[in-house]
């Protein structure tokens, strides 16, 4: 109850939600995931994540984390008797790690898709080209934040800002 009340009554989570910003349902969407990962349920846990993706493109960063924990053998790793990479390397592809991902990736394609199909090639370029050519010089978290502010009005600032989405 701590942590959830720590989380709602954040100011910057309560000032991002009063402007618009739907990244507490993102959020709530990945902790849905990760529950169902734990709960070894994997098929709802790709719906669950492919939803997530395709709401915003940003938690796609979790796919790794997510794949790998997926069937690790953890307890050999915390007892020594093999290291990280052997197991990684070692089942890499497995029948609980393929589920997730083909239900994850077929509920995001599914979804672009129908949202494609309705709204067309505005939905594709508002959705995920956007952020490729966007001059956004009030992104919240961006690593790169004072750098775009500083150079908003300048020429070049576009190339930056394809740059700087990059990593």
């Amino acid at each position: 109850m701590l942590y959830v009340a720590f989380w709602i009554y954040n100011p910057v989570t309560v000032g991002m939600s009063t402007r618009g910003s739907n990244d507490n349902i993102i959020a709530l969407l990945v902790f849905a995931s990760l529950y169902f990962l734990l709960k070894r349920q994997y098929v709802i846990a790709g719906l669950v994540y492919g939803l997530s993706v395709h709401f915003k493109i940003y938690p796609i960063i979790y796919s790794i984390p997510f794949y790998f924990y997926i069937d690790c053998d953890r307890k050999a790793i915390m007892s020594g008797k093999k290291s990280l990479c052997s197991i990684l390397c070692s089942n890499f592809f497995t029948k609980n790690r393929l589920i997730f991902t083909l239900v994850s990736a077929s509920t995001f394609l599914l979804l672009t898709g129908l949202f494609y199909k309705i709204y067309g090639y505005e939905f594709i370029y508002e959705a995920y080209l956007y952020h490729f050519v966007r001059k956004d010089n009030r992104h919240n978290y961006s690593v790169y934040f004072y750098l775009i502010y500083q150079m908003y009005d300048l020429t070049s600032s576009t190339l930056m800002a394809i740059l700087m989405f990059i990593p």
